[in-house]
C-alpha cells in the first residue's frame, strides 16, 4: 500500500488527524474491526499496515510532523518477535507513540512479559486482549488512546507451574488408558459448559438465529451493523463455531441454558 495515504488531512481547518495504526494482516485485523475503531473513537484516524517494513517506509518518506502524529501502533501477537527485536529504534521513529501487542493467546502476552524482565523499555508495551466481547475492548482501546497503559489484571498473577509429566509415570491409573475418544467429548462437553456470552452478546445470536440480517439487528438494538459484525465475530470465537448457520445451531440445542444465565 502507499503508506503515505495515511496521512489525510482533516477538511475543516488542515490540522493533521492523529493517526493509530494496526499493524498485521487483515485476518488478524479485519476491515470490520478498523470500522468499528474508527466509529467509536472519532479523534482520530484508524489504518492498517501489513507488515513491520511498511513502518520503516514512513520513516523514510514521511515529515517529523506526520510520524508525530502516530499515536497509537498495536501489534498483532505474530510480530512479536520481530517488533521486540528493534524496539528501541520503533521508540526513536515515533516518539509520540504508544505501542500495544493486540494478542488471542495468553502464552504469547506472558512471553513479552518475560522478555521485559531483560528489556526494560519493553515494559511500556500494553497488552490488548482481542477475545473480549465488543464493549469491553472498545474500554481498552480507548484508554490506550488516552496514553494509559493496560495490562489484564489475569495475567498479573504468576502462571502455575505444571506439574512434570515425568512424576506421572509410574502412578498412571487405568483411567489414563481411556480411548482419547471420550477424553475428546469431555473436552468438548466442558467447552460448552465454560461459555460465557454477554446480554448483549446474547440478543445478537438469538436474533441472528431467528434469521435476521445485521441491518436489521443493529436497528433492533440501536447499534451500528459494524458492531453487529463484531459481537458475531467475538460470540462465534467464544462458541468455538464457524459460520452464523453453526452458531444458530448452537443456540437452539443451548437455548434453555442460555435463558437461565
Amino acid at each position: 500500500m502507499n503508506v503515505e495515504s495515511i496521512f489525510i488531512q482533516e477538511p475543516k481547518n488542515g490540522a493533521q488527524k492523529i493517526i493509530g495504526i494496526f499493524l498485521g494482516s487483515p485476518l488478524c485485523f479485519s476491515d470490520t474491526i478498523l470500522k468499528i475503531a474508527d466509529g467509536e473513537i472519532n479523534c482520530m484516524q484508524f489504518t492498517r499496515l501489513e507488515d513491520i517494513s511498511d513502518l520503516e517506509q514512513i520513516r523514510h518518506t514521511a515529515s517529523v510532523e506526520q510520524r508525530g502524529s502516530i499515536r497509537n501502533i498495536l501489534i498483532d501477537e505474530s510480530m512479536l518477535e520481530a517488533v521486540c527485536k528493534d524496539f528501541s529504534e520503533l521508540q526513536n521513529n515515533f516518539p509520540n507513540a504508544q505501542f500495544a501487542l493486540a494478542f488471542r493467546q495468553h502464552q504469547n502476552a506472558r512471553h513479552l512479559m518475560t522478555l521485559a524482565t531483560e528489556q526494560s523499555e519493553l515494559r511500556q508495551v500494553s497488552l490488548l486482549p482481542m477475545h473480549l466481547e465488543v464493549d469491553r475492548w472498545l474500554s481498552i482501546l480507548r484508554l490506550l488512546v488516552c496514553g494509559e497503559h493496560y495490562v489484564p489484571s489475569e495475567l498479573m498473577v504468576p502462571q502455575q507451574q505444571e506439574v512434570p509429566a515425568a512424576s506421572h509415570e509410574h502412578s498412571r491409573s487405568p483411567a489414563s488408558d481411556a480411548p482419547k475418544e471420550h477424553s475428546a467429548n469431555n473436552d468438548a462437553m466442558e467447552h460448552h459448559q465454560s461459555v460465557h456470552l454477554t446480554e448483549r452478546e446474547i440478543q445478537v445470536l438469538r436474533s441472528a438465529a431467528e434469521g435476521k440480517p445485521n441491518k436489521i439487528i443493529a436497528e433492533e438494538l440501536r447499534l451500528s451493523p459494524h458492531t453487529i459484525k463484531l459481537h458475531m465475530h467475538h460470540l462465534m470465537a467464544k462458541l468455538g463455531v464457524h459460520n452464523r448457520t453453526e452458531a444458530a445451531i448452537w443456540f437452539f440445542d443451548h437455548q434453555h441454558e442460555v435463558a437461565g444465565s
